[in-house]
């Protein structure tokens, strides 16, 4: 092998230029070239695909966690984000639940402590609110699906925008839409599997209201003849058929929380709060149906609405923490 230099490398016109370019080096001062470039990358406007360096992002000192998480749920009011309010909504729904079942259940296991109103008013009342904030919730789930990833991009210290999988629109802002496109609708929404086990959840809540309404004092006339039928027919049976469908939109949404629709997810939060709406939905079935197989079990019914109501909130809080990891603090 040569170990000469090429010609155009050999002849003195080049090795004076050489000498030249040598002679010429100045030391770069790097942190103010490194400056200058950071600068020059953020006044171009045309660049989509400049990182940020995590020192300027506005990231939490410690990862979300359950601390984090219950700090932020106590503390962070977004009262004009979909996902958030539909979360206080199901929390508040829940909570009504349970006094409503203790407003079944302790005439029946302790006669005593009843108070004139506790069945009549108190009961159906409490379960009405309770199920009007079910399906509230579950039409501003849907909505807020609507305006998923519709907001502006988060931004840094610097102005420049960050990439994040959370931005929906919020609340009376201008990119908010109440409905999509039908075109959007039919591409989009449908065809996605926890868009629908959204929808099945919504109808089973306004089933549950409708069936609520019904309850109240003077709706249904109790001195009427055929008043257990009524019940049976406008009450009971309505329950039934929509604690069915929060079950199976539960269900949708539980599998969609699994790797394989066989393989239980139980470390995954987002699992847990779809598992548990499952079993809470599953009860309140059970204990409609004993009702109307034999209506002398109403002490066993409600027991088992009260353990119901109880895993409705523990599903409703976890859902809560789960929007709040999005949520800036």
């Amino acid at each position: 092998m040569s170990t000469a230099l090429p010609a155009h490398m050999a002849n003195s016109d080049y090795r004076n230029s050489v000498i030249n370019r040598r002679r010429t080096f100045k030391p770069v001062d790097w942190p103010a070239y490194k400056e200058n470039c950071d600068k020059n990358r953020f006044s171009e406007s045309s660049s989509d695909t400049y990182e940020v360096p995590l020192s300027e992002l506005d990231l939490e000192s410690e990862p979300y966690g359950l601390a984090e998480g219950l700090r932020r749920m106590f503390t962070v009011v977004a009262f004009r984000d979909a996902s958030w309010i539909a979360a206080i909504l199901f929390v508040i729904g829940s909570t009504a639940f349970v006094v409503s079942a203790f407003f079944q259940l302790l005439p029946l296991a302790i006669p005593e402590s009843a108070f004139p109103g506790e069945v009549e008013l108190a009961f159906p009342l409490t379960i009405a609110f309770g199920a009007a904030n079910f399906f509230s919730g579950g039409t501003l789930s849907l909505i807020g699906a609507f305006n998923d990833g519709r907001g502006p991009l988060p931004e840094n210290k610097l102005g420049q925008p960050i990439s994040t999988k959370y931005h929906p629109a919020l609340l009376g802002s201008k990119e908010w839409v109440w409905f999509p496109t039908f075109a959007e609708l039919r591409s989009v929404y449908l065809p996605n599997p926890a868009f629908r086990g959204g929808l099945v959840s919504m109808l089973g809540g306004l089933v549950l209201t409708s069936a609520a309404v019904m309850g109240f004092p003077g709706v249904l006339d109790p001195e009427a003849p055929d008043f257990p039928a009524k019940v049976k027919n406008f009450i009971f049976t309505p329950l039934f058929i929509g604690g069915s469908f929060l079950s199976i939109g539960a269900l949708m949404l539980t599998i969609l929380a699994q790797e394989r629709w066989y393989k239980l997810a139980p470390s995954s939060v987002t699992w847990q709060a779809s598992f548990w709406n499952v079993a809470a939905a599953g009860l309140l079935v059970v204990s409609i149906g004993i009702v109307l197989l034999d209506d002398t079990q109403m002490l066993a019914s409600a027991a088992i609405n009260m353990v119901s109501s109880w895993l409705f909130l523990l599903a409703a809080l976890l859902q809560w923490y789960l929007i709040m990891e999005w949520l800036p603090s």
